[in-house]
């Protein structure tokens, strides 16, 4: 895949999501570096534009200001066009979830001579994950000197080239709110619990997860004297295994501990627990 500068949207005031959306957290990480890590490996540079230099330094995040503070996203595609020296770049949002480099790679197949830009087109454009040409500048300015700043206007009066909606395109791509964003961990959760659960119970029974594997060949004492311990909690109460299994699903899920919910949603199957109650769980 070609590789082209890749600029991220710092989030503005985020007024409707009430803290900066860039730092929310998904399983530990915040919301910016987990796009950030997916847009590096097709990006010559990962550039983030935001309402003040190095806001996300800290985060190990190259970041620089709006040349014109308070135009939205308009305002961030204008500075993001200036600070590149390619014919290309690609504009996202740091509140974007689940995105997969096919989709960019995708955009970047239906470059032509004389296109403005390329975005996916569903209702309405998605213009915040989308390629944008150099030659568009004289429509950005345009906009700003005329008091317009949507991106949809933007879109519809350049030289833009619509690509339908992925199929594997979600109902939620960007996370405006808080409730948007717990909306998203809950769905995600749901999809690899689920999972999880098919897997464990199509795949060989009694297969150990492949960390706890190596600590036992290593630690055999160790490993042995974790097992009794397990069986010996079980025993004390009036919970049946499977019912034990369950509540610490919920506890891994709580505490985003990948490893340990495999270990555990392979247990519940294993005493007898079903897909819809390891997703309830």
């Amino acid at each position: 895949m070609e590789k082209l500068p890749a600029y991220i949207l710092g989030g503005g005031k985020c007024s409707r999501f009430g803290t900066d959306k860039a730092r929310a957290l998904i399983h530990g990480r915040e919301l910016i570096l987990h796009l950030a890590e997916t847009l590096a490996p097709i990006a010559t540079h990962v550039t983030v534009v935001a309402d003040r230099p190095e806001k996300y330094a800290d985060l190990g995040l190259k970041t620089i200001s709006d040349q014109i503070p308070g135009l939205g996203p308009l305002g961030g595609l204008k500075t993001a066009l200036a600070d590149s020296s390619a014919d290309w770049i690609l504009l996202t949002s740091c509140d974007l979830v689940g995105i997969r480099r096919e989709w960019i790679s995708l955009l970047l197949s239906q470059r032509c001579a004389g296109a403005d830009a390329v975005a996916f087109k569903g209702e309405r454009w998605e213009p915040l994950l989308a390629l944008y040409h150099v030659s568009i500048k004289d429509h950005v300015e345009q906009q700003i000197a005329e008091g317009r700043r949507a991106m949809q206007s933007l879109l519809d009066k350049s030289a833009s080239i619509a690509v339908n909606l992925p199929a594997d395109w979600p109902a939620l791509v960007q996370v405006n709110t808080q409730a948007q964003l717990e909306q998203y961990l809950k769905t995600q959760t749901e999809k690899g619990v689920a999972a999880m659960a098919k897997e464990s119970n199509e795949g060989p029974k009694g297969k150990l997860p492949g960390t706890f594997k190596d600590f036992v060949q290593k630690y055999p004492a160790l490993g042995k004297a974790h097992e009794e311990v397990g069986k010996a909690v079980e025993k004390l109460g009036p919970l049946d295994a499977k019912t034990c299994a369950l509540i610490k699903i919920g506890i891994c899920v709580g505490a985003g501990l990948e490893s340990a919910l495999r270990s555990h949603v392979r247990r519940a199957m294993e005493h007898g627990a079903s897909e819809q109650e390891i997703e309830q769980a």
